[in-house]
């Protein structure tokens, strides 16, 4: 795993504490040291019961990665996710994610395809498969249930009693336009959303953390969605 998907990955990690994520919190039928919890199906409300996702209203969305390190600010990836319905594991129905992660720029770019299932009524992983291409080549790998790096993926099912307090409005230009948002701050994490009622998620999501000793802040971008 790269150093920029960790970067992400530290983001929703931060953002998901005490939060429960669709999938995320069983494993196989069989393994009784895990003890699964019904997925909610209600998202995190923010302000005016605005959710922080809500996806009733859109089935793709984008985001542009960047990482403020000192003065230092670069882009260091993209995220994309896709949302409708497949066969899959016994269900005709089952929920489907296609997640495009592109870590990097240019000639060293890696882009990492991830295609995963979900019990319609549980949000359980079902399992799925990954791709992951760069310079040197490609990499394949079907995705089990039971595959504990995956269960977490789906960073639009987040569903928690996470407090959020506002710190009232500010305007934030991100690739989607600029938007009169108001900025949430996590009473328990470094995490702060930017939004607005007119957006069904969040147009900017930050989340400060250290890797390896060096201290960094993650930026979220909305890029687009739709």
């Amino acid at each position: 795993m790269s150093k920029q998907y960790v970067i992400v990955l530290l983001l929703f990690v931060a953002l998901a504490a005490t939060v429960t994520m669709a999938g995320c919190t069983t494993g196989p039928a069989n393994n009784s040291t895990l003890k699964p919890t019904p997925a909610s199906t209600t998202t995190i409300k923010i302000g005016n019961d605005t959710a922080m996702f809500d996806k009733t209203r859109f089935h793709t969305f984008e985001y542009r990665i960047m990482a403020v390190a000192g003065n230092s600010t670069s882009q260091v990836g993209d995220i994309k996710a896709e949302y409708d319905t497949a066969s899959y594991g016994g269900f005709s129905n089952a929920s489907h994610m296609k997640e495009t992660i592109v870590e990097g720029q240019g000639a060293d770019a890696a882009t990492t395809v991830n295609d995963l299932y979900y019990n319609p009524t549980t949000n359980f992983l079902l399992g799925g498969h990954a791709s992951r291409t760069n310079s040197s080549g490609s990499q394949e790998k079907d995705i089990k249930s039971s595959d504990t790096d995956y269960w977490n993926a789906d960073m639009s099912s987040i569903s928690s009693n996470v407090k959020f307090t506002s710190q009232g409005s500010e305007q934030v230009t991100v690739p989607k336009g600029t938007f009169a948002a108001t900025k949430y701050t996590s009473v328990d994490s470094a995490i702060s959303l930017w939004m607005t009622p007119s957006v069904p998620l969040p147009v900017q999501i930050s989340g400060a953390g250290n890797t390896n000793g060096v201290s960094y802040t993650t930026i979220m971008q909305l890029v687009n969605y739709a």
